[in-house]
């Protein structure tokens, strides 16, 4: 309600619809707020500024203008928005050729409780690949060497992993499965709340990857079934390199977007 004109921009998860009555809850679960008590306060705090206060809460992410900058297959509000998401500002990378050489490559925190739950699947499954884990220490990286792990002690770029890898094995961050989309490598996730969860639906919609259950609801033995399923599938290796194909035919038109609607607010009015 200020002077100043700003723009919302965020990927799917980070900036929710602003259309809607009420904020979207995440899953079905004991709402994590109450609506009327977060307005009064909202409004309390408006009027001291003298300021407007939104009647529905979703419009303090309206702004002059908003732009979700992630591809809208990923967006878990698409079906509530009226302007689809414009894709990331980065472009995703374009499609490796390379025939893989190696089963998986993995890049997880070290620090979620069922990493290592993952780890000892990957052993089990008897495939080779290589891991890297954000957050480990030496001796831990030492450790999962001498179970016969390969373990990189720098992250590595990604685009060298997959075209090495048949599958890049994720938490199922945005940004991540934005990159092995791009790249045409089937995915094997492991979320670890909702933003990843969503994101892991979104791919497995799309037919590019396969998850486990968050919260540790897996054993060891399902993670070698997971990564069989897919590396070994005809349709998911297929479903990833045309979805590739798909992104690479696709403009890359965020960035000039979101900058000419910069330009448009500094324009005398």
């Amino acid at each position: 309600g200020g002077p100043v004109p700003w723009i919302a921009i965020g990927d799917g998860f980070t900036l929710p619809p602003h259309e809607t009555d009420q904020f979207l809850p995440f899953r079905q679960a004991r709402p994590a707020y109450e609506d009327g008590r977060m307005r009064g306060v909202v409004g309390q705090v408006q009027a001291a500024r003298g300021r407007p206060a939104p009647p529905r809460l979703p419009q303090l992410f309206e702004g002059d203008a908003r732009f979700v900058v992630t591809l809208p297959e990923l967006d878990p509000w698409r079906p509530m928005r009226t302007v689809a998401a414009v894709g990331p500002i980065d472009p995703p990378p374009s499609p490796v050729d390379s025939a893989p050489a190696e089963s998986y490559f993995t890049y997880l925190s070290a620090a979620y409780p069922f990493t290592g739950r993952l780890l000892e699947g990957l052993l089990a499954s008897g495939r080779k690949g290589s891991v890297y884990l954000r957050d480990s220490s030496a001796a831990m990286r030492n450790d999962w060497r001498r179970k016969g792990l390969q373990v990189w002690d720098a992250p590595q770029d990604l685009r060298a992993m997959a075209e090495r890898s048949a599958v890049i094995v994720h938490h199922g961050g945005v940004g991540t499965s934005e990159q092995a989309l791009g790249l045409g490598r089937a995915q094997l996730l492991l979320p670890r709340h909702f933003e990843q969860a969503s994101n892991a639906t979104g791919l497995g919609r799309m037919g590019v990857a396969v998850a486990l259950r968050s919260r540790g609801q897996f054993r060891v033995e399902d993670v070698g079934r997971a990564l069989e399923m897919a590396e070994d599938s005809d349709r998911i290796r297929s479903r990833a390199r045309e979805r590739a194909d798909e992104l690479a035919a696709r403009p890359s038109e965020a960035l000039t977007i979101v900058t000419r609607a910069c330009l448009d607010l500094l324009s005398p009015r």
